[in-house]
């Protein structure tokens, strides 16, 4: 007996379900950003509580937004602006947005590329601005600075924290004494011990090999508290690797390996995506225009393959999520530029990362967005855009 996998499209209140042969019963639905928001990104605590920010506004002094949502009832929050100062954030070339981590006790912490009028200013270029929820958890603090003595921030920040406290603040730029290029970029750690109410001074981690300027990083911390993070190389400037760098000892110190090359003179201007903190972690990344995923092998197994999500030219700034069943969602975008929109494309795999079904496209990505995307207790996907 033949199953079938439902997509279902909410839009402007009017739930629309979508049929189509496949393996499973998985469902996956769709959720507009308010007031045409973009990029968003979601972090989800161990209770299942979903924490959403996007980008509103002027696409050069844009805000960050925020909502909380409870996956069990389909309940959020009204919109809350993160940023302390209006326009403070940048969503051109749609690699510079906001990330979020979920720490201790709930506690969200955020960071983004600072626009050109945003305070504090930086030694050299845009700030790295952070903040995080206060008590309660509906307001946030006055965004800071968190870039010291690096420069030439480009390509987007991301955060992570674990259930001990500590947030890990890592991005890629410039000391001053450092090579100009992408080849004297290094990737930089701001390590707090106390859910980001003060930071240790950034200090260089990973390797000596540069970092590809315009492209962004995002991290996790996995649910035996190591981290992971992502970024790409600028090895001899033509070998951009897509680089995973793991700490086991919470961050004191840092290996890295290169996980896929791409050789190309110019930056690609591509994002990825750690999803951690589950049984299941999952990496998804874009080279040459193609989509990929690796899923990291728990304690004991052997290493897993990389394998390609999409091989249609074009396919842009992947996310993912996993749900109880040990499925995983992964969305992307095809055709996306410069000031242009696309489609967004999407996938359900199963436990050990087989498709489940052939990959979903609708129209209608606005120019400088993406998706995200969550699972709900019964396992349902939602994709957010």
């Amino acid at each position: 007996m033949k199953n079938y996998f439902a997509y279902r499209c909410v839009l402007t209140g009017v739930s629309v379900w979508l049929v189509i042969a496949g393996s499973s019963l998985a469902a996956v639905e769709f959720a507009r950003l308010p007031q045409g928001g973009v990029q968003p990104q979601i972090a989800i605590q161990p209770d299942g509580t979903v924490h959403l920010v996007w980008l509103a506004g002027d696409p050069r002094a844009a805000d960050v937004m925020y909502r909380l949502i409870d996956r069990r009832e389909g309940s959020s929050s009204a919109p809350i602006r993160v940023n302390s100062q209006p326009g403070s954030a940048i969503a051109i070339g749609t690699v510079r947005g906001a990330q979020l981590a979920c720490g201790r006790k709930g506690q969200i912490h955020v960071v983004w590329n600072g626009s050109a009028s945003a305070l504090p200013k930086a030694t050299k270029g845009v700030p790295l601005l952070y903040a995080r929820t206060t008590e309660g958890g509906m307001s946030f603090t006055e965004q800071q600075n968190l870039a010291g003595r690096t420069g030439d921030l480009d390509g987007g920040a991301t955060v992570a924290a674990d259930a001990d406290g500590r947030v890990f603040v890592l991005w890629h730029g410039h000391l001053p004494e450092a090579a100009v290029g992408e080849m004297g970029r290094s990737v930089f750690l701001a390590l707090s011990q106390n859910d980001g109410r003060t930071f240790a001074p950034e200090r260089s981690i990973g390797d000596t090999s540069g970092a590809c300027g315009c492209c962004g990083m995002s991290a996790g911390v996995a649910s035996d508290g190591r981290i992971y993070a992502l970024y790409r190389s600028a090895r001899g400037g033509l070998h951009r690797e897509l680089s995973l760098i793991t700490s086991q000892d919470h961050g004191a110190s840092f290996g890295v390996s290169a996980l896929q090359d791409w050789e190309t003179p110019n930056c690609p201007m591509t994002t990825s995506r750690v999803v951690a903190g589950s049984a299941d972690e999952v990496l998804t990344w874009e080279t040459r225009g193609e989509i990929y995923a690796q899923w990291l092998p728990h304690r004991g197994e052997p290493a897993r393959p990389v394998k390609t999500v999409s091989t249609k030219k074009g396919s842009k700034h992947p996310s993912a999520a996993v749900n109880g069943r040990g499925e995983t969602c992964i969305t992307w975008t095809e055709g996306t530029g410069w000031q242009r929109g696309g489609k967004l494309s999407w996938q359900v795999f199963d436990a050990v990362g087989t498709p489940m079904s052939d990959a979903g496209t609708m129209t209608g990505i606005e120019p400088w967005n993406f998706a995200a995307c969550y699972a709900k207790p019964d396992g349902t996907f939602v994709v957010v855009y």
